[in-house]
């Protein structure tokens, strides 16, 4: 390709070169101003470079599927909370020694802080769904693998619950 210009042959830049120029430091640091960006503009919908598919990346505009995923683990989370509570009245026994704990304290309790756990974890799952664990299991796995393992316990409960509706 010959530049009209200069009547030259255009030289395309060395990437190397260009990339070993770059600074090391990082221009995009998070302070008060990105955060509120981040929730209220709502810019980054998608990975932008081809090297950001191997590493992990926050967007901060997620799928409407993720957040329908989200409610309804919340959903779960909050009816196996409520039959636990009716499956120890028919005489159940609470499995998970930390939550038992939490049951011979109080009630509520029991039902805040498991709620309170699934949403904080959930919240943590949203924010690393693009980030890779072992090079191939990611956020959204675990996040689909969450709402199986739910809903196939929220099954299970019903299942000890009906015979005893009397």
């Amino acid at each position: 390709m010959v530049d009209q210009r200069k009547n030259t042959a255009y030289k395309a830049p060395n990437t190397q070169d260009s990339f070993c120029r770059r600074s090391s430091h990082e221009r995009r640091q998070a302070n008060l101003r990105s955060f509120v960006c981040l929730i209220f503009l709502k810019r980054r919908k998608a990975l932008r470079r081809k090297e950001d598919f191997n590493k992990g990346i926050y967007t901060d505009w997620h799928e409407p599927a993720s957040f329908a995923v989200v409610f309804s683990i919340l959903l779960f989370c909050f009816l196996d909370a409520f039959f636990t509570m009716y499956i120890l009245s028919i005489g159940g026994e609470e499995l998970n020694p930390f939550m038992r704990i939490l049951l011979e304290k109080d009630y509520y309790v029991f039902f805040y802080v498991k709620l309170f756990l699934t949403a904080l974890c959930l919240m943590v799952l949203i924010a690393h769904r693009r980030f890779k664990l072992f090079r191939f299991l990611n956020g959204d796995n675990i996040l689909y693998a969450t709402f199986i393992g739910y809903f196939v316990l929220i099954f299970y409960e019903i299942r000890i619950i009906l015979p005893n509706l009397n």
